[in-house]
């Protein structure tokens, strides 16, 4: 399993990603988020998103979760059905009460995904498989998306290796973005190899943008 969230009543949810090989993690099962029951413990499927042909350059489905808390909400990013060059990605926001798609939005290939409104507004932060970038949309409080999707971070020449991707977005108590970039190019990569890199960023609300904290 890859990504995992807890939602508000302790339920877990997590979702496969394979690494090393496709022995243990079927290319054509990625796509399906599982509930850990906080009562019973037990594992069951929680919902199956709609999934392309899998691309022979493209072993992934899933790749991040994250629950809401403020809206109740899952979101979940996906890049079912991408190629090397063609972004057919999508972020989704789920009802977790009856494993409904609340909405989506298409062609972007996300990893991590988090929410936070020290902005203003409540927005969507996602980082993209492709670029060492991190974008955001604003979600109303319907939990619908808003808006335009707009640049917020790059990564590019940050850490060790100058061209990480966002794995993961989180924010602490304060409302700073704490943001954990790893390697990414739609490969497999064991498990001994994988680095990680944490980037703390906060808000200035003087210039409205999103600063490197070293």
């Amino acid at each position: 399993m890859g990504p995992i969230s807890t939602d508000d009543l302790g339920n877990t949810y997590v979702a496969p990603v394979p690494t090393v090989n496709t022995l243990l993690n079927n290319p054509e099962k990625q796509n399906t988020i599982f509930k850990v029951d906080a009562n019973s413990g037990e594992l069951k499927a929680f919902v199956k998103l709609a999934m392309d042909k899998p691309d022979p350059t493209n072993v992934f489905g899933l790749l991040g979760l994250q629950f809401d808390c403020h809206s109740g909400f899952l979101l979940a990013t996906s890049v079912s059905g991408s190629t090397r060059n063609i972004s057919k990605g999508k972020i989704y926001i789920i009802d977790p009460k009856n494993a409904t798609i609340h909405d989506e939005l298409n062609g972007y290939d996300a990893i991590g995904i988090g929410t936070c409104g020290i902005t203003g507004t409540k927005r969507v932060y996602f980082g993209l498989a492709r670029k060492s970038e991190i974008w955001s949309v604003e979600m109303d409080k319907n939990g619908k998306f808003k808006g335009h999707v707009q640049f917020e971070i790059s990564l590019d020449l940050l850490g060790p290796r100058g061209d990480d991707k966002a794995r993961k977005i989180r924010f602490d108590a304060q409302g700073n973005m704490l943001v954990y970039g790893v390697e990414f190019n739609f490969n497999l990569t064991a498990p001994t190899e994988k680095q990680e890199t944490l980037y703390k960023f906060s808000w200035n609300t003087d210039e409205n943008k999103w600063e490197l904290i070293p």
